[in-house]
């Protein structure tokens, strides 16, 4: 009756050892037959153990999916996301709307502004002994949040506390705070806005010598135009922490160049140029003091 004794271990969790006389084998198909009755196989009862464990568990599967649900659908989101900023500027009869989209991601923020993009970096830390001397006060903020933003030339600049609210069916906001200014607070939504393209005023003319791509390097880095044949236009200005794009159309008549860009109009901006073999010379205006521009021949050598 042994091979009964092991097939009533391995399906019951308790019988009684008499239980196995009178017991007879009937192949795999039939069983075991003990007193004229077939013995119906069931599974095992769990042990307190484990369903001590396994209620355990279950317990803090639903924690975690409680807290992954309330964090998606109620708290607020990233920092690290997309955001809007709208900034309104002049007076109320000459407002003009500016629409700025922010991405947070990598190291990286990029900040689009009608037909122009720059690239630079942020950093988020914690205000430290050596931080706390750029900040006002900075001893007494030591250990708080902040994010550095550099290198995009804009308002966006600066060390900043942080704070970022709402839930997914509302809409997410953040806000950052200049710790040098605390009045200066800049309200983000999670809105992207399509950024806008220049119209064109008047016919195209085109010089087919300038379309293709041009370069010019130095030891700051480097300053790429693309014109297409249609009229259309990308300027590409790499520097050592920061990356500048602008896109828009040109025209060219009587060895003028108009680049026209948008940013919230149309912006104009003629540069004289010249084609010689393969270098595109273009008057670049450069700051010669704080009170005066002056243009500056650069030559571009053709890549593409």
């Amino acid at each position: 009756m042994d091979d009964y004794k092991e097939y009533m271990d391995e399906n019951y969790d308790e019988y009684d050892d008499t239980e196995s006389e009178g017991a007879e084998y009937y192949g795999s198909s039939y069983g075991w037959k003990r007193n004229g009755s077939y013995e119906t196989e069931k599974p095992k009862k769990f042990s307190v153990l484990q369903r001590t464990v396994l209620i355990s568990a279950a317990i803090v599967g639903a924690a975690i999916l409680i807290t992954i649900i309330c964090r998606v659908f109620f708290f607020g989101g990233s920092f690290e996301s997309n955001w809007h900023f709208s900034e309104t500027v002049g007076t109320q009869d000459q407002a003009q709307v500016y629409d700025y989209n922010l991405k947070f991601k990598d190291d990286t923020v990029t900040v689009e502004l009608g037909s122009l993009e720059t690239k630079g970096q942020y950093t988020m830390t914690h205000i430290d002994s050596d931080l706390a001397k750029r900040v006002k006060d900075g001893d007494s903020k030591i250990g708080e949040p902040v994010v550095i933003i550099e290198n995009t030339f804009t308002v966006f600049d600066g060390i900043f506390s942080y704070n970022v609210s709402g839930n997914i069916f509302a809409g997410h906001t953040m806000t950052l705070t200049n710790v040098n200014y605390e009045d200066n607070k800049l309200k983000f939504d999670d809105r992207t806005v399509e950024a806008s393209v220049p119209f064109r005023n008047g016919e195209f003319s085109k010089d087919d010598k300038i379309v293709g791509t041009w370069e010019f390097k130095d030891e700051q880095g480097s300053l790429t135009y693309e014109f297409d044949a249609d009229g259309n236009y990308t300027i590409v200005d790499k520097l050592p922490n920061n990356t500048q794009r602008q896109s828009g159309i040109y025209n060219c008549k009587d060895g003028v160049l108009t680049l026209t860009y948008k940013v919230g109009k149309n912006i104009d901006v003629p540069k004289h140029y010249e084609v010689k073999g393969d270098k595109l010379v273009i008057n670049e205006p450069v700051q010669e003091s704080a009170d005066k521009v002056i243009e500056k021949p650069y030559e571009y050598t053709r890549v593409k």
